[in-house]
């Protein structure tokens, strides 16, 4: 059985414009290896984010929530964290996806620094993919 720590994730959730938040539903959401997959971010004892991850195909990953508490941000942080992530996954797929919303140009600007291209437009979201074999 998988334990939901609601009250932290619903801390981190809360920096989330209301429209892009989860709620405990989500999370709860099954997809195939997604607990095998999906990752906490630790200082010591303190979570300050998360990783959410599921296999969509057999060569193909998808992050559907990466998050790092505010406290953390703009220290170089996220880059590591995605790059070793990346890493963590080589064993299960060649790439990741993920999407942002086309007015989130800050993460998209975070993505393409790391090694993350737009491959199409959907709805009103980039689908990134980057290369991790």
């Amino acid at each position: 059985m998988v334990k939901i720590y609601w009250p932290i994730l619903s801390e981190l959730e809360s920096t989330f414009a209301e429209k892009d938040r989860w709620d405990k539903n989500n999370f709860l959401i099954d997809l195939e290896n997604k607990w095998l997959l999906s990752r906490i971010i630790l200082v010591e004892t303190e979570i300050i984010g998360y990783l959410i991850t599921s296999q969509k195909t057999r060569d193909c990953c998808h992050l559907h929530k990466f998050v790092i508490s505010q406290n953390f941000r703009h220290k170089g942080l996220g880059t590591k964290i995605i790059n070793n992530y990346c890493d963590l996954l080589k064993p299960y797929a060649n790439f990741l996806t993920l999407k942002t919303h086309i007015k989130h140009n800050h993460y998209q600007d975070f993505y393409r620094r790391n090694n993350f291209y737009t491959i199409m437009l959907v709805e009103d979201y980039h689908l990134f993919i980057r290369c991790i074999a």
